[in-house]
């Protein structure tokens, strides 16, 4: 999340209409993990909301302008999937499983790994201009109704099966 924190700091100095909160449970016993001192202090520099765990995310995701994933390895990025199929864009890291997702400039945009400064841009850029904004939203919900739809991937999965089984 350290890219995460520093795009915030930068977007908090920059602009004062740009929320950003971190949605989900964060465990302080990870190598990585950020006890409740470093998010009392991370907050405060950043203007980071630490919502938690959520119960209502459907929500959530209305609520929102952009959707950030600021993954460093992904499988498959459920939490972007259902981003993109409320019709909202997806900003994540340029790696396997959120490229599967997004497709950049159509349906969200990309950004590499560890890339503050990309990050930044990006979210900037997605608050600056509506039309691209709005566009990429409609992307994402398009992209999510046609391509992850449950029945669709049960159909995908099965004829693979066939496929093999006929061999």
């Amino acid at each position: 999340l350290a890219e995460v924190f520093e795009a915030a700091a930068r977007l908090r100095e920059e602009r004062s209409d740009v929320r950003i909160a971190v949605v989900g449970p964060l465990d302080p016993d990870k190598s990585d993990g950020l006890g409740p001192d470093d998010l009392a202090r991370i907050a405060a520099e950043t203007g980071i909301t630490f919502a938690g765990e959520r119960r209502d995310i459907e929500a959530v995701y209305a609520a929102l302008d952009v959707y950030l994933l600021a993954s460093h390895r992904e499988g498959w990025p459920r939490s972007a999937m259902e981003a993109a199929a409320m019709g909202v864009p997806v900003i994540a890291t340029d790696i396997r499983g959120c490229r599967q997702v997004v497709d950049h400039e159509a349906s969200g945009l990309l950004f590499p790994v560890r890339d503050a400064a990309a990050l930044h841009d990006a979210v900037a850029r997605l608050v600056d201009d509506g039309a691209l904004r709005s566009r990429l939203a409609e992307g994402a919900r398009a992209r999510a109704v046609a391509e992850f739809d449950q029945r669709r991937q049960i159909d995908v999965t099965l004829a693979a099966y066939e496929r093999l089984l006929s061999r």
